[in-house]
């Protein structure tokens, strides 16, 4: 069986990384997980779609586990790796193993990727939350677009913008993130 993707794959898992390998891997991860989301879903409605996903998925995290170089982190992501059944070479044995292993797997994927990488957390935010969020996104956005288009802000103001008010949110998560931890 060949394998063709109904869309650009390559676009899809890659988008503009200007190949930074710390941020391709994250990119990777991130589409692992939203690969294997889709799958999940896909097998309840679609079974084609479950395996365009299904690929996706196995694209997205085979090129992750190639970029890490961690060791510990690649250690435990392809030992990860040997518990996927093959794709192509029994479809029926795979969408078995993903109804009866499946969500096991991707909880401990997501585990891991929160561990080592500190992604894949799910987020559950209320309809508040939402808007705030989007709010600061648009604000953030506005400053980033003046700053861009603003020929009269020397290189030195710039950056003080960018460290002072664009990285304050990132210093505040983090903040967070550490009191709970």
């Amino acid at each position: 069986m060949v394998y063709t993707s109904g869309y650009n794959l390559e676009y899809a898992l890659v988008g503009n990384i200007a190949f930074d390998s710390d941020v391709a891997l994250d990119e990777f991860l991130y589409s692992t997980i939203a690969c294997f989301n889709d799958v999940d879903f896909a097998f309840e409605r679609n079974l084609k779609d479950a395996f365009d996903y299904a690929h996706a998925f196995a694209i997205a995290f085979n090129e992750a586990v190639e970029l890490v170089i961690a060791p510990k982190l690649k250690h435990v992501l392809e030992k990860l790796k040997t518990q996927l059944p093959e794709i192509d070479s029994n479809p029926e044995r795979f969408r078995e193993w993903w109804q009866t292993k499946g969500k096991v797997w991707g909880k401990q994927l997501r585990y891991l990727l929160i561990k080592y990488r500190n992604i894949g957390y799910d987020w559950e935010f209320n309809e508040q939350q939402k808007e705030l969020l989007e709010k600061y996104y648009d604000v953030n956005k506005l400053l980033v677009d003046c700053l861009n288009s603003a020929a009269d802000v020397s290189p030195i103001v710039r950056q003080k913008i960018e460290d002072t008010l664009l990285l304050l949110a990132i210093a505040d998560i983090e903040k967070v993130h550490n009191y709970h931890d």
